[in-house]
């Protein structure tokens, strides 16, 4: 997983800031028609955490065939889900805290 610092916007407790997931092993799943079955290596999300509750929603997602979200997106959706408790694990925390903490490591 990474984070662009450069990405990260502030709006009161809300901060927002694209997050990548890259994949040693191309991933496969299900999305909806006309795709269906999808294999790709790499995702970028949008992602907003209210940094004062621990909450968290993912905002756009884009799905990439290739490493590191080089070229075009094979497949996006955005997502304008409800905030949710930031799940208790390592990776999950450290996303919220890098996000809260304007990119500090």
């Amino acid at each position: 997983m990474y984070a662009d610092p450069s990405s990260i916007q502030r709006a009161g407790p809300v901060a927002k800031v694209w997050v990548l997931g890259d994949f040693k092993v191309a991933q496969s799943q299900r999305f909806p028609p006309p795709l269906l079955w999808l294999s790709y290596s790499s995702v970028k999300e949008l992602k907003e955490f209210d940094c004062t509750k621990a909450w968290h929603r993912t905002v756009r997602t884009a799905i990439f065939a290739a490493n590191l979200a080089k070229g075009d997106p094979a497949y996006t959706f955005d997502s304008g889900a409800n905030f949710a408790p930031v799940a208790n694990t390592p990776l999950d925390l450290a996303q919220l805290k890098y996000a809260c903490e304007g990119g500090k490591r």
